[in-house]
């Protein structure tokens, strides 16, 4: 069924801007390469995600409006209130592949019996578990599990969605078994959105990138806290040549950035407080801003790109 595969990619593509809690480092396989997670629960008392909310909501009414309506057809849930928490990982950098896990109030009655009319259905039992496998259409073999009543599961096939359940069961090894791995380092206080990846090197990406090539692991973390918004980042490279010349090119680029934009005294307020500095293989990155004047530029930044259009 065409539009339960799309709604599916709505609903991660819309995780932003739904309830979700903090990065649960026990749901994580251990053998994972990457991890996403957002904690829109912080973004819900953010003023900055708030305003852009509601500038979506002016600009594309419609489309808005239209997908938060599908959400509510094909899973019933109230994407307002009913998401809690989304977090997507996976074992190949570069690969169409990974699970989501969605702590959600969602009306099982209802999305299972639409699985359950999809094209292609099966379902596969799994110990206690039962995992609904259908066909995407354009988007491909697609398998979901009602792991608990306000849990799923959400993979590309059967394999994936039972081996993400043994982790949360306890019955395979969870991200935190390796504590040295910088998927497993700790979660900053009041993190809205985590992104952590390793193996860069060795990704079979579709692009090719030589900083990627040089680069073994990058970890992001992006919140407010108070008034302020951060934004926090390292990337270890391969080798200690390489760090200082990451900083050179971005360097480079912000100086090319204020010459684009006139020196605006108030982009260079933003850009002059974005800190990059080198420890060894290690580029660590800081950036602090007020709130109300990453909203005020931004909104400036819009105006002038939409009139250009």
């Amino acid at each position: 069924m065409r539009m339960l595969g799309a709604s599916l990619v709505v609903l991660f593509s819309l995780v932003s801007v739904t309830h979700a809690g903090p990065l649960d480092l026990k749901q994580v396989a251990a053998d994972a390469q990457w991890v996403v997670h957002s904690d829109a629960d912080l973004m819900r008392t953010s003023p900055v995600v708030e305003k852009s909310y509601q500038a979506m909501a002016e600009e594309w009414p419609d489309q808005l409006e239209g997908h938060m309506d599908s959400l509510h057809d094909d899973f019933g849930i109230d994407m307002q209130n009913g998401m809690h928490s989304m977090t997507i990982y996976g074992k190949k950098l570069g690969k169409p592949t990974g699970v989501l896990i969605a702590h959600v109030d969602v009306n099982k009655e209802l999305l299972e019996g639409k699985l359950k009319e999809a094209a292609s259905y099966e379902a596969v039992e799994h110990g206690k578990h039962t995992v609904h496998c259908f066909d995407a259409g354009e988007r491909g073999p697609m398998a979901l599990m009602f792991y608990a009543p306000t849990t799923l599961i959400v993979g590309r096939g059967a394999g994936d969605v039972s081996a993400a359940a043994d982790v949360l069961d306890g019955k395979a090894p969870n991200i935190t078994a390796k504590k040295k791995s910088p998927l497993a380092a700790k979660v900053p206080a009041d993190a809205m959105l985590v992104a952590r990846a390793v193996g860069l090197s060795e990704a079979d990406l579709p692009f090719k990138n030589p900083l990627l090539k040089q680069s073994d692991s990058v970890c992001l973390s992006f919140g407010i806290k108070e008034d302020e918004v951060f934004l926090d980042g390292e990337l270890v490279t391969k080798s200690a040549e390489t760090a200082p010349m990451i900083q050179s090119i971005f360097d480079g680029l912000r100086a090319a950035a204020l010459l684009k934009l006139d020196n605006d005294p108030a982009v260079t307020k933003l850009l002059n407080t974005f800190t990059l500095k080198v420890s060894g293989k290690k580029v660590i990155a800081n950036w602090r801003a007020s709130a109300d004047d990453l909203w005020t530029q931004g909104e400036s930044i819009y105006s002038q790109w939409k009139s250009k259009q």
